[in-house]
């Protein structure tokens, strides 16, 4: 494939395609679980107030290393066991909520 970037035409090598797929991949499943995180913690604040689970859920969203280990434990469902993707982002969502909470 060939992009052209200030004028100058760059020709990327299969490797290099892959390698920025898979980080793109990766961009949009840390905004999946993003999304998800926020929805889980509006809705549990919002059920009973400020509850531990949606404080969780928020400190989550602000720790940028968990939101990467959310998003590859999301990949790995749907690549090791075929779970389609809204199911695979909730149970890492709320995988990663359980594991706080019982730390």
């Amino acid at each position: 494939m060939k992009i052209v970037r200030d004028g100058a035409e760059i020709e990327l090598t299969s490797a290099e395609l892959y390698a920025a797929y898979l980080e793109q991949q990766h961009i949009f499943d840390v905004q999946d679980v993003s999304v998800e995180l926020e929805s889980v913690a509006d809705a549990l604040n919002s059920i009973s107030g400020d509850s531990e689970a949606g404080c969780a859920a928020e400190k989550l969203l602000r720790n940028p290393k968990a939101l990467d280990e959310i998003a590859d434990a999301k990949r790995a469902r749907m690549t090791k066991y075929g779970t389609p993707w809204l199911t695979a982002t909730s149970d890492a969502v709320y995988e990663a909520i359980d594991k706080m909470l019982n730390n």
